[in-house]
């Protein structure tokens, strides 16, 4: 069942970054598992911060697609593509030694 603040895609902002997120990490842990953290600590570290600039812009939305609204294209889309990336980056390299 979707939730109150769902997006057209039936997703919560929440719900869609939690699926997505991991994945980032799945993308550089067939770069070396030692620094699989670096990736997604810096990319939330840089949309939390205070000297990001409003994510007006389509790349900018991209960058902090963390914090846009459920209904939010960019970020829907953004999720999802770092998600299949990240899966499959991991299923086809694997951990990294």
């Amino acid at each position: 069942m979707p939730h109150a603040d769902a997006g057209p895609a039936g997703i919560a902002a929440p719900e869609r970054n939690s699926r997505a997120f991991p994945d980032v990490a799945g993308i550089t842990a067939d770069s070396g598992g030692r620094y699989a953290w670096t990736l997604p600590f810096a990319w939330l570290s840089f949309s939390f911060s205070f000297l990001a600039p409003p994510p007006t812009s389509v790349p900018m939305q991209v960058a902090t697609w963390m914090l846009l609204p459920s209904g939010t294209a960019a970020g829907t889309w953004t999720a999802l593509v770092l998600a299949v990336a990240g899966t499959a980056a991991y299923a086809v390299a694997g951990p990294g030694r």
